[in-house]
């Protein structure tokens, strides 16, 4: 969210600034990309490359070690390679379904750039069931196709995209 990416800026900047928080060895701040384009350079400020943190543990890596590591799944059993194989496909099916309201949600953050606060799309309320009927490990169910149209109904207030402007992000 915009304002907690802002909130974690306007804390390093005050702890830049204090004299006393120069004797302190370990800090470290970091931000979500997001969709924002801003890239920060400032070594205590560490910014996802990919969209979010949450990216990092949704990873194929991430689950293998998890099915490893913490339910004891040896990575020679059948099952594991299943469950590697099952959330490898639903992972792939939930990001076909989804790159068309990522690249227009992207589109929306690069026309917002330099737009006040109150004038962006909020997403914070969003929920991704609004567009799915099931995601789960065995299935990726979609309520219907994600389009432009559906996504300016849940987004009344969104600025217009050009279809071609969405396809090229």
């Amino acid at each position: 969210m915009w304002w907690k990416k802002k909130g974690v800026l306007k804390a390093l900047n005050l702890v830049e600034k204090k004299i006393e928080t120069k004797f302190i060895l370990q800090r470290l701040f970091f931000v979500d990309s997001d969709y924002d384009t801003t890239k920060y350079n400032n070594s205590l400020l560490y910014q996802t490359p990919c969209y979010s943190i949450e990216n990092f543990y949704t990873s194929e890596k991430a689950f293998s070690k998890m099915l490893n590591r913490e339910f004891g799944i040896n990575t020679t059993e059948k099952d594991f390679s299943k469950c590697c194989s099952d959330y490898s496909k639903r992972q792939q099916e939930f990001h076909n379904s989804t790159i068309y309201i990522n690249s227009w949600l992207a589109c929306q953050r690069l026309h917002e750039e330099g737009i006040e606060e109150n004038h962006k799309i909020v997403l914070s309320d969003f929920k991704i069931s609004k567009l799915f009927s099931e995601i789960a490990i065995d299935s990726i169910v979609s309520k219907g196709e994600i389009n432009r149209e559906k996504i300016e109904e849940l987004f009344p207030d969104s600025k217009k995209m050009e279809e071609c402007e969405i396809e090229k992000k």
